[in-house]
This record gives structure tokens, C-alpha cells and sequence, in this order.
């Protein structure tokens, strides 16, 4: 579109391009938008950021993003980046954070299933599956 003369490219915005060309494999192309869609919109951009950084293998580059976001935009922080970034046990801080207040949430249950899946943590994992099967039985 960018080479194409007869189309304004100005027309469409960072993150509508962004999507065309994640819709085209074009990743780098699509980190391009999303960076200048980030100087507008940082808070909704951070997790495309993250995510397509990661995807171009750049888990260094989605890494400083979180770190960045963590200190200068001051956001609550999402389990699913750290996930992203395979950074298991942060993620399952947060897990556990969210589950003090909402103990029996299924989401919050299934995302620590996985962080001790990735950890190799048989034990809690086998404990909270037995946990979640008894809480299932008292429904039924």
C-alpha cells in the first residue's frame, strides 16, 4: 500500500495497518505501525508490542517494552504478558494476586494450571486439580 500512488496510505491509522499486515505475515511491518501507534496510544499497544516481538523472536525487545510500560506508564500489570514472554512465575504472581479476591474464578484457576504445567510443579499442580475436582463435585 505504502508503494502503491494511488492510495493515501494517510487515510488509514498506525494500528488499522498494523492489522493488515499482521493479516499479511508481515510482522516487521507490523511492529513499524505499532510503534507509531505507541506514541499515541501507549497503554493499548503495549500487549501488540509485546506480542509481536515476541512473534519476530525478539523476546529481549518485548521484555524492555514490559519494563518500560511497568515504570513509565504506570499500568496494572496483565498475567498473559508475562505468559507471552514465557515468564511463568510472574505470571502466577499475579495469578495468585487476582485469586485472593476472586478464589473460585475458572480463568484465574486455568492460567495457574498452566504456570505450573511450564514449571514443572507436579505437586501444586496435582493439589489444585484435586481442589477444583472437589469444588466441581459440591455443584453437581
Amino acid at each position: 500500500m505504502e508503494l502503491d500512488e494511488s492510495t493515501d496510505i494517510k487515510l488509514f491509522s498506525a494500528s488499522t495497518l498494523a492489522r493488515i499486515a499482521e493479516q499479511c505475515n508481515a510482522y516487521a511491518k507490523a511492529l513499524y505501525y505499532w510503534e507509531l501507534e505507541f506514541d499515541n496510544d501507549p497503554r493499548n499497544t503495549i500487549e501488540l508490542l509485546i506480542q509481536t516481538n515476541y512473534g519476530l523472536q525478539q523476546p529481549e525487545a518485548a521484555e524492555g517494552i514490559l519494563e518500560y510500560a511497568k515504570k513509565n506508564i504506570l499500568i496494572d500489570e496483565k498475567e498473559d504478558w508475562y505468559e507471552k514472554l514465557h515468564r511463568w512465575k510472574d505470571a502466577l504472581k499475579i495469578y495468585e494476586q487476582k485469586e485472593v479476591y476472586d478464589p473460585n474464578n475458572f480463568e484465574i484457576l486455568k492460567g495457574k494450571l498452566n504456570c505450573f504445567r511450564n514449571t514443572f510443579d507436579w505437586e501444586n499442580l496435582s493439589l489444585l486439580v484435586e481442589r477444583m475436582w472437589d469444588q466441581y463435585q459440591q455443584q453437581a
